[in-house]
């Protein structure tokens, strides 16, 4: 079985597990047809975009069997845009190096 956590926009969850080899069309149908009430009003199948690995997947997408969680991004909304950010820590600036000295000028040394 294929176990998918849908992440939407303003991070409300479903969870749904479907069989393996089952296209997305018929996920996006099987979403829409038991949409939750607190949602209302449910979006038409073709209006749903579902991202994964960065990625929008097309309807023709097959799952794969898993016994992990797979988390999908859903967004009900049409050319709506979802991403997901990181934030890293700031790094220290690299310590400058003196600049290296011509040769002629500065200090030069008597090899006795």
């Amino acid at each position: 079985m294929s176990n998918i956590k849908f992440l939407m926009i303003d991070n409300f969850t479903i969870y749904r597990t479907f069989p393996p080899q089952t296209k997305l069309s018929e996920v996006k149908a099987k979403l829409v047809s038991s949409w939750p009430a607190e949602k209302l009003p449910a979006p038409q199948p073709a209006a749903l975009r579902i991202i994964y690995g960065g990625r929008v997947l097309d309807n023709e997408y097959l799952l794969e069997a898993g016994n992990n969680w797979v988390t999908m991004h859903l967004s009900p909304i049409p050319n709506a845009l979802a991403s997901q950010s990181v934030t890293k820590p700031v790094q220290p600036a690299p310590k400058q190096q003196p600049p290296l000295q011509q040769q002629g000028q500065g200090q030069c040394c008597t090899i006795l």
